[in-house]
């Protein structure tokens, strides 16, 4: 059964998307190229001095794209980013590890990435030495390739 979507969704994808100015995009990233990065202190994080507020929200998961991703394509990510960076998001979560061009787009619009990595949560792990390993491998793996990006959080 199609329902119609409420009228509050249907005026936000028809209005145009104000893609932040020049300026405050590379103001954005350069807090992302480690000029700024991220730490914390006790229970907080920290961006230099100031306390670092997250605002984020999920992205995913997704059906496969075309090319077999489990993320959108470029178009559509572009599309995504400039309504977060327009909503004041600087954080977002993924439920895979996203491709490197994803990561690239983040950053451009000035957003980190919690990077969520999927595994056997569902079995009783820690029963098992093999699944524990392949466990950990994956997760190795995956912060190997991403760990320096600065657009990761």
């Amino acid at each position: 059964m199609n329902m119609p979507l409420p009228a509050v969704f249907e005026l936000r994808d028809a209005r145009p998307i104000s893609v932040p100015a020049p300026a405050v995009v590379e103001t954005r990233r350069r807090y992302l190229d480690g000029l700024y990065r991220v730490e914390t202190r006790g229970r907080f994080f920290f961006q230099n001095d100031q306390k670092f507020f997250l605002k984020g929200v999920t992205y995913g998961p997704f059906s496969p794209s075309r090319s077999g991703a489990p993320f959108p394509e470029p178009d559509k990510v572009d599309h995504d980013f400039a309504l977060m960076a327009e909503l004041g998001v600087n954080c977002f979560r993924t439920f895979t590890p996203p491709p490197k061009w994803l990561l690239e787009r983040a950053r451009s619009y000035g957003l980190r990435v919690i990077i969520g990595m999927p595994w056997a949560q569902h079995i009783s792990f820690l029963d098992s030495q093999r699944t524990q390993a392949q466990i950990r491998d994956s997760i190795a793996q995956t912060v190997a390739a991403c760990e320096r990006e600065p657009a990761v959080f």
